[in-house]
């Protein structure tokens, strides 16, 4: 049996809920995930009930198939957006927490490692994410994670909760302006680390590597409709990273002009150059990247990342549960039979980048999912044969010009 949960307001509304739907994805960088929620309106009992924007809901749905207790896949948490109601139903639509991020900071932020920002205390604000995700005060705040965690913490009325657990890079420098927007600087850390980013169903913002997976689950016993897709579109294997030496050196003790010391850096994937050809990413240019083993290592996780394009069109559809965004999973599209008439079983396996859930008492617990097949390549060490790496450094040269 399929049952489900649905608060609206901190309102049970689980008994006048006849549809859900919920799409989710990792792929873009400002789509927030969305939910449709259909609720009977008997006497008019949802029309003007809940404000948007103030309001938020959460979805659950449970799995009662299994002997001892029912599975629980969690759906969606966020904010409701709009509320259009009829005599005789009411059609809710809500978003995850990234809809929130298009608002300004407010206020400009300025890092710097000698000057870190004065302690704030956010305790009483923020403690409903004290524990897993961690918080942080700003006070000698260095690194990405402290900062990202930290101008979170400053959403107004409602922090941002955060879990970070993707590449942590020291910055010597970083500063954002009243009316750059949370967006921005989620979008612009993500660049400066490599890292890939979205609301999870708790609505706290993931911030991992690509090549990170929450949790592995079996298909097969959900499958309705396997499906294996190859596709390259948007992938790439060879990635280039310009920098500027001359920043590291750049003062402001009556220095003119700074030389041009520019760092170039290339990751490539041998591999999958033999394979495809070569599939080259549009150049990446940082002022921020200031010496040869940053720009290297800015290369070496933009190639991890291009692998999240890599077979991402693999859409199979499950019943019965719903694995979250960057989930690793796996099932068996088919069963061949070799010359000797044995089955030969093949699995693919992927992560989660996108999920669509459909939800009502025709069709029942419905989830299309789209992986990334490539992106489970991203977890082993890159090694020297792996990549091969070539840079060009014109520091050495003289320009009496």
């Amino acid at each position: 049996m399929i049952d489900h949960y649905v608060s609206i307001g901190g309102e049970d509304v689980s008994a006048d809920c006849y549809g859900i739907r919920i799409t989710q994805t990792m792929t873009t960088d400002s789509d927030p995930g969305k939910a449709t929620i259909n609720l009977v309106n008997r006497r008019q009992k949802y029309t003007n009930h809940w404000p948007p924007q103030a309001t938020d809901f959460q979805i659950l749905f449970y799995n009662y198939s299994y002997k001892n207790e029912p599975k629980t896949f969690f759906g969606l948490n966020g904010h409701i957006t709009d509320v259009k109601c009829t005599a005789a139903e009411a059609i809710v639509t809500g978003e995850c927490g990234m809809g929130h991020l298009a608002d300004a900071l407010g206020k400009e932020y300025a890092f710097n490692v000698e000057h870190p920002p004065q302690p704030v205390m956010i305790s009483d604000t923020y403690s409903d994410y004290e524990g897993p995700y961690g918080v942080s005060n700003g006070f000698g705040a260095k690194n990405t994670r402290d900062i990202l965690v930290y101008i979170m913490s400053q959403h107004l009325p409602d922090p941002v909760a955060v879990s970070y657990t993707g590449p942590v890079r020291e910055v010597s420098e970083l500063t954002y302006d009243a009316e750059t927007t949370y967006q921005y600087v989620v979008e612009d850390i993500a660049k400066i680390v490599g890292a890939v980013y979205y609301f999870n169903h708790e609505n706290v913002l993931e911030f991992h590597a690509p090549e990170q997976w929450a949790g592995r689950y079996n298909l097969d016993g959900y499958m309705i409709n396997p499906e294996q897709t190859s596709s390259i579109m948007g992938y790439c294997n060879i990635v280039q990273v310009v920098g500027n030496a001359a920043a590291a050196n750049d003062t402001n003790e009556g220095a003119e002009s700074a030389s041009s010391e520019t760092i170039i850096a290339t990751a490539r994937d041998s591999e999958s150059i033999e394979r495809f050809g070569e599939l080259i990413a549009p150049k990446y240019t940082s002022y921020n990247i200031v010496t040869q083993a940053d720009a290297q290592a800015k290369a070496d996780e933009l190639l991890q990342f291009y692998k999240l394009h890599k077979n991402a069109l693999t859409k199979p559809i499950v019943a019965g549960m719903a694995p979250p965004l960057q989930s690793k999973v796996g099932f068996t599209p088919f069963v061949p039979i070799n010359s000797e008439g044995a089955e030969e079983w093949g699995q693919v396996t992927g992560i989660v980048i996108e999920r669509e859930i459909d939800y009502d008492a025709d069709q029942g617990f419905i989830c299309t999912l789209t992986l990334s097949p490539g992106l489970t390549e991203g977890g082993a060490p890159i090694t020297d044969t792996d990549i091969e790496d070539y840079y060009l450094n014109y520091a050495d040269e003289d320009d009496d010009d």
